[in-house]
């Protein structure tokens, strides 16, 4: 058997040296790619964690703050008078009318309790926390409701009172509803009695709101508390109903 040439040996050693350190690199290669993609797991994992305890946290906010309103008012009395709102904010009254039309009357009387509440707290700090506030201070408001619309930049400029009356119809209902005490439906038509209310208060909060959007306005009004803990607009809303039904009870036969 002829031996190898003398000359062929070292690069024999060389190809099988290259050989395992490339093999070694391949090998490398693939722990690094496994590592990669198991610390893209874990990154993955912690990310999801991570937006579940900001979920779970926030929704213990919610529930902290729902708690700190009367348990008579149900969260979807809130949902219903934000989507009502923003539906007159957007200068769409026939959603408005419709919901007027088909929620049960409690229900339609829930929603104007609390755009009345939110009223109540505009009015009280545009008026020196005089309260009830003189005739010509709830004029002067109810013409700022009006003359604010068309600076905020908001659809509902365009829409004019439901009532057909600008100014008077703000006035009316700040007034006789929020400051009096009266019923909407005693001082308004019947099919107005809840698109008014809804319409005006929606005008108070774009023409009031201290440089920042409405939504944002109407939360912090919402979060109201005085130092006991007591929410202000709550407070507000269970006493409108409260006048309502003493003014009006209903015959138990």
């Amino acid at each position: 058997m002829p031996g190898l040439d003398p000359m062929l040996v070292p690069g024999f050693i060389y190809l099988l040296c290259a050989g395992w350190n490339w093999s070694q690199a391949t090998t490398h290669r693939k722990r690094a790619a496994a590592y990669r993609a198991k610390e893209a797991a874990y990154q993955a994992k912690d990310a999801a964690l991570e937006a579940r305890e900001r979920a779970l946290l926030g929704e213990q906010v919610r529930l902290a703050s729902e708690a700190r309103s009367p348990r008579a008012i149900p969260a979807r009395v809130y949902e219903l008078t934000y989507a009502m709102l923003e539906y007159a904010v957007h200068a769409e009254l026939a959603d408005v009318a419709l919901f007027s039309l088909t929620e049960s009357p409690d229900t339609c009387q829930m929603v104007v309790d609390q755009c009345i509440a939110v009223a109540d707290c505009i009015l009280n700090s545009e008026t020196n926390d005089v309260w009830p506030p003189a005739e010509k201070d709830i004029r002067l408001v109810a013409a700022a409701t009006i003359s604010g619309l068309e600076a905020s930049g908001e659809q509902i400029a365009r829409t004019g009172s439901p009532a057909s009356l600008g100014e008077e119809a703000v006035y009316a209902y700040l007034a006789r509803v929020v400051a009096a005490g009266e019923p909407a439906a005693n001082v308004f038509p019947p099919e107005e009695a809840v698109v008014v209310p809804v319409w005006a208060t929606a005008a108070m909060l774009v023409s009031f709101r201290p440089l920042a959007p409405w939504q944002d306005y109407l939360r912090l009004i919402w979060e109201l508390e005085d130092d006991d803990g007591v929410n202000f607009t709550a407070l507000a809303a269970l006493d409108s109903r409260t006048r309502r039904r003493l003014a009006h009870p209903v015959d138990p036969g």
